[in-house]
């Protein structure tokens, strides 16, 4: 298993150096920031998903079955 881990964190890095050799700016790939991105994320679509549901809710509720 640490071997398995450790050889996707060697082949991140080798696109990671590939990008940066044509001058791109690579995307983190560390595991706390994709958590902490993906909360952030799921905190924006949660706020959305209620707008969604407030201003649907009268359609909804009118549904014959």
């Amino acid at each position: 298993m640490q071997h398995l881990a450790n050889h996707s964190t060697y082949h991140r890095g080798q696109l990671a150096a590939m990008m940066r050799q044509l001058e791109a700016e690579p995307l983190a790939t560390d595991f706390h920031v994709f958590l902490v991105e993906g909360r952030r994320e799921a905190e924006i679509q949660g706020g959305c998903q209620k707008v969604v549901n407030t201003l649907m809710a009268p359609l909804w509720s009118n549904r014959p079955f």
